[in-house]
């Protein structure tokens, strides 16, 4: 009867040991898939900013001047649309169509509430203190 005892008292200690192991298991196995997705998200997060920040400087360096067919300006504003087609919000792709169809019927068209939809949602996810307002474009150029 003793040892019956003992061997049902050594039984419960191997099968608690088997329960934590596979607890430990588990819970390894549940972190490094939490970790792994995270480095997928923070991955994924880090290209769509640098495609927004590179699309916003370049609206914002064409924004308020005179743009003509072949020049530089005219493909930064192009390559800008596209990124943010592929990685803006909602909103921010509604106002590039807006954008492309205005300047598609007359060569004008503002980008001025793209580029302050822009500002807002980057330096939000960068964690910054929202913007004033206002923005200003300053342009030097050879005075006449």
């Amino acid at each position: 009867m003793k040892e019956m005892l003992i061997l049902l008292s050594d039984m419960k200690e191997i099968i608690a040991a088997l329960i934590a192991s596979l607890v430990t298991i588990l819970l390894w196995f549940r972190s490094t898939r939490n970790l792994a997705n995270e480095k997928i998200e923070d991955k994924r997060r880090e290209i769509r900013l640098t495609y927004l920040i590179n699309a916003y400087q370049r609206l914002e360096g064409a924004a308020n001047r005179r743009v003509y067919g072949d020049s530089s300006f005219a493909k930064d504003i192009e390559m800008a649309i596209a990124d943010i087609q592929l990685f803006g919000t909602r909103k921010q792709i509604e106002l590039a169509q807006g954008f492309s169809e205005a300047y598609a019927k007359g060569h004008e068209g503002s980008v001025d509430e793209l580029l302050d939809d822009l500002r807002i949602d980057l330096r939000t996810e960068l964690n910054l203190t929202l913007p004033v307002p206002k923005r200003t474009h300053l342009r030097v150029g050879k005075s006449n």
